[in-house]
């Protein structure tokens, strides 16, 4: 999506959602999944199939099985990629949109934010994130993983790394939102790591 595009896209999404001291759109735990797509919208593609597949917001399993099957997958297959200019503003948007879940007065979104997209997370991942991650999501992170500013590649065990490509398990056509995305820089869909079974 053209930036201009995802831009005027995204101010309309802003202007259109309640407004908090804290935080610049009120994310409230009950529609986070629209509040998702509406603020990524390259994304709106896989989270409609993941609709599809697993019934509307509020019909669905709920917020975690999407957040962290969907949007996981989506952070995990840019992360595994090498850096460039389009791969990393998509991070630095998806990571933004998870520093506001942060800012959230509903708590449940913050919980949300901080086990469905940083709890658990392998080492090579949070070294390959920390680029991208957020005052609040770090704060999170030091309160919940002692030590993680530390991490550096070589602290990767071996088995652990970034070439987890084929591990990734895409269920919701993630990997083509990603390389469409990608596809100004020359990456086409057998580029995107992992498996797409839908």
């Amino acid at each position: 999506m053209e930036n201009g595009l995802w831009m005027k896209s995204f101010f309309r999404f802003l202007l259109s959602k309640k407004r908090t001291p804290d935080s610049k759109v009120e994310l409230a735990y009950d529609t986070i999944e629209e509040q998702l797509a509406g603020a990524l919208p390259e994304l709106r593609p896989a989270a409609e199939q993941y609709w599809r597949v697993e019934g509307a917001e509020g019909q669905d399993s709920g917020a975690y099985i999407f957040f962290e099957s969907m949007f996981g997958c989506y952070v995990e297959v840019l992360l595994v990629l090498d850096g460039s200019p389009s791969r990393d503003r998509l991070l630095r948007r998806a990571f933004g949109f998870v520093e506001e879940m942060f800012a959230s007065g509903d708590v449940r979104v913050g919980e949300l934010a901080y086990v469905g997209m940083f709890e658990g997370m392998d080492s090579w991942w949070i070294v390959r994130a920390k680029p991208f991650i957020g005052k609040r999501a770090a704060a999170r992170m030091d309160r919940f993983n002692a030590g993680w500013r530390s991490f550096s590649a070589s602290d990767v065990p071996a088995g652990e790394s970034k070439w987890r490509g084929p591990d990734i398990i895409d269920l919701f056509n993630v990997r083509a939102v990603i390389a469409s995305e990608l596809a100004a820089e020359g990456l086409g869909l057998d580029d995107i790591p992992g498996v797409t079974h839908t």
